[in-house]
């Protein structure tokens, strides 16, 4: 990697990672390999989230512009491009239970996408600071948002409705995680 970087999931097995930064591109890794590039893929500007979803084969990436690219690990070609923000997409994760593809943005939204038709079903605006960090709890139930307004907000993954929030921080939170024991 040349210059920052801003995003690292676990590939298919614990041997093998993927990354993305301000080198602008996007990389797999193997430790069994010494940590040469397996493959790469350049884009027109920063990438700052990466996420992987094994069932599905697919490498989700999030840019600086909004765009987030949905990558076929199978045929390393893209499925889908889109942009539904108007910022840095900081973070990607996936509810395997939901079949959902959620996506933090600096513009203060989340999106909740389909993994089976790769369609929006629901975008919230949350605050006008930046989301940097999500975090899924064990049971899958809820998602935890890091609000750059300092609250971390709590949603219910069944109906995608907020049902908690509450001020973490004075300034920004950016970063939140569930403890194995389901509580934040």
């Amino acid at each position: 990697v040349e210059g920052a970087l801003y995003g690292l999931c676990l590939g298919a097995t614990q041997t093998d990672f993927f990354s993305c930064g301000s080198d602008k591109k996007l990389q797999q890794w193997s430790l069994i390999e010494h940590l040469h590039s397996v493959f790469a893929l350049q884009f027109p500007q920063s990438l700052y989230a990466v996420c992987f979803i094994e069932n599905k084969d697919f490498l989700i990436t999030g840019a600086g512009d909004g765009w987030v690219v949905v990558l076929s690990l199978k045929t390393k070609s893209v499925v889908k491009e889109f942009k539904h923000h108007r910022s840095v997409i900081f973070d990607i994760i996936y509810s395997a239970q939901h079949e959902l593809i959620i996506v933090a943005c600096g513009d203060g939204s989340v999106s909740f996408i389909d993994t089976e038709n790769l369609l929006v079903k629901k975008q919230v605006q949350i605050c006008k600071e930046k989301i940097r960090d999500l975090s899924i709890s064990p049971n899958q139930c809820e998602l935890a948002i890091a609000c750059g307004d300092g609250t971390i907000r709590i949603f219910d993954l069944a109906n995608l409705e907020e049902k908690e929030s509450f001020v973490a921080h004075q300034f920004s939170t950016t970063a939140v995680r569930f403890h194995p024991n389901g509580k934040l």
